[in-house]
C-alpha cells in the first residue's frame, strides 16, 4: 500500500513533515511514493500525463510494427482494420476519459501512430 499526494507544488515530498500527515496501517508506515499505476493508468503527483502517453505510444508502436510483420498474408482491407482496431487503437481508448491528452507534444506521438497504420494499406 502506498499513498500519492496530488498538488501543484513543484516537490511535494521536499516538505513532509510540514504539511502531510505520516500514514501507518496495521503498525506499518506507509511510504509516499511520486507516480502509481492504477489499472494500467500512471498518475503522478502533479496529474501529468507525459509519462502514461509516452508508454501508450511505446506499445502502440511495438503492436503495430508486430502487425506489419506478421498480417502479409491478408489483402483484405476490413481484415486488417479489425485487427488494428483490435490491438492498436483499444490500447489508446483504454481509461481515456482519465488521461486524455491535451498537450500538443503528446497529440502529435498519436497521431503519428495514427498515420502509421493508415499507411497498412500499402503492406
Amino acid at each position: 500500500c502506498k499513498a500519492l499526494t496530488v498538488s501543484m507544488q513543484r516537490n511535494v515530498l521536499d516538505n513532509l513533515p510540514f504539511n502531510i500527515f505520516f500514514y501507518k496501517l496495521s503498525e506499518c508506515e506507509i511510504d509516499f511514493v511520486p507516480s502509481q499505476t492504477d489499472l494500467g493508468v500512471e498518475i503522478n503527483t502533479r496529474f501529468n500525463w507525459g509519462a502514461q502517453c509516452k508508454a501508450l505510444v511505446a506499445k502502440a508502436s511495438s503492436r503495430l510494427g508486430l502487425l506489419k510483420r506478421t498480417c502479409h498474408f491478408t489483402t483484405d482491407k476490413r481484415q486488417k482494420r479489425s485487427f488494428y482496431l483490435a490491438l492498436v487503437r483499444s490500447i489508446f481508448e483504454h481509461c481515456s476519459v482519465i488521461w486524455s491528452p491535451q498537450a500538443v507534444t503528446n497529440l502529435e506521438q498519436f497521431v503519428a501512430i495514427q498515420k502509421r497504420a493508415v499507411k497498412m494499406d500499402q503492406w
